[in-house]
């Protein structure tokens, strides 16, 4: 078991082989729509008309990925309840900063996640991989608590960029990061995981 096979099931909790790819884009691009949406029409029509877009989006991204899979991604619901509440604190307040600041909640939940579960001794992507494979080596799960440490703290990084983002960048500069600047650093960092565990391995 590889870092490569792990880190698709541990970030979404997804166990079956052919949905791998789903549940990263799922992990990477969970509600981007939304957020896009609200981009958009924020210059246009300014921040109500922003949010009014982001809420409209993400439940036909909740609807869509219904009809296509059959059900809906945990991350999917997760990431939408948050357009929804900040939507709508953004509207109660007419600021858009309060919905901006989706994207980092979003990271410091997963950084929770993970740090908290290492502080427990009960490391998340461990406890998900044996699951999987309960005869797993001890050597391979030992591996796998450091980056499950390392994965917490990665993610508190991102979700500090993400609320600085929110505060000091422009709109469409803030949406840039969450569409492609947030899934392009985390898919770096896995890679660069994956290369560390198979560096480790060679004799």
């Amino acid at each position: 078991l590889s870092l490569h096979d792990a880190l698709p099931i541990s970030l979404a909790g997804n166990r079956t082989m052919n949905s791998r790819p789903q549940a990263i884009r799922n992990f990477l691009l969970g509600g981007l729509l939304p957020l896009v949406a609200f981009a958009v029409v924020e210059q246009v029509y300014g921040t109500i008309g922003g949010v009014i877009a982001a809420i409209v989006f993400g439940g036909g991204e909740i609807f869509w990925e219904y009809r296509r899979l059959g059900k809906v991604q945990g991350i999917t619901w997760m990431s939408n309840a948050l357009v929804l509440l900040l939507g709508l604190a953004s509207l109660w307040e007419n600021n858009g900063i309060y919905f901006k600041l989706q994207p980092a909640i979003f990271m410091i939940v997963f950084s929770c996640l993970f740090l908290g579960s290492s502080f427990w001794g009960r490391p998340f992507l461990v406890e998900m991989m044996k699951k999987q494979n309960p005869q797993i080596p001890e050597r391979i799960l030992m591996r796998f608590r450091g980056v499950n440490t390392r994965l917490g703290v990665f993610f508190l990084g991102l979700a500090g960029l993400s609320a600085y983002s929110a505060f000091r960048w422009s709109t469409p500069a803030w949406a840039s990061l969450k569409a492609m600047g947030l899934p392009l650093l985390t898919s770096i960092y896995v890679f660069i995981e994956i290369l560390l565990i198979r560096f480790s391995q060679r004799p």
